[in-house]
């Protein structure tokens, strides 16, 4: 349980972190967190990566919010700003390329977040 707690906490502050520099309002650093605690109240940390989670979350809010940023430049972003070499953190494909193994994990858990959340993106009650 105390584990869960860390992970949903780290996850959290990748999307804070990351999304600081994205400089997107911060109504859609919110909807981003939202989005994530309503994905793991219906899912378990154990069978998902927070981190993949987290950034999916993110670039759901972004295009929400209709912040346009490419996904690649998301996937720069998280790589610069957390100070994590990819290759380490993520489970990597013998010849495929990290960034593109990590914007497929990401457009997964995208669509998988939505899924999850029942898409359900009116916030408007909770903030």
């Amino acid at each position: 349980m105390e584990r869960e707690w860390k992970d949903r906490n780290l996850g959290t502050s990748i999307i804070f972190r990351v999304g600081a520099h994205t400089k997107a309002p911060i109504h859609s650093l919110h909807v981003a967190m939202i989005f994530y605690q309503r994905f793991y109240m219906r899912r378990s940390l154990k069978g998902h990566n927070y981190r993949e989670v987290a950034i999916a979350s993110l670039y759901l809010a972004l295009k929400l919010y209709d912040v346009h940023l490419k996904l690649k430049d998301l996937i720069s972003l998280y790589s610069n700003v957390c100070g994590i070499d990819i290759s380490k953190e993520f489970v990597i494909l013998e010849n495929v390329d990290i960034k593109e193994k990590l914007r497929d994990a990401v457009i997964f858990f995208e669509e998988y977040v939505l899924v999850t959340i029942t898409f359900d993106m009116d916030i408007r009650k909770v903030l």
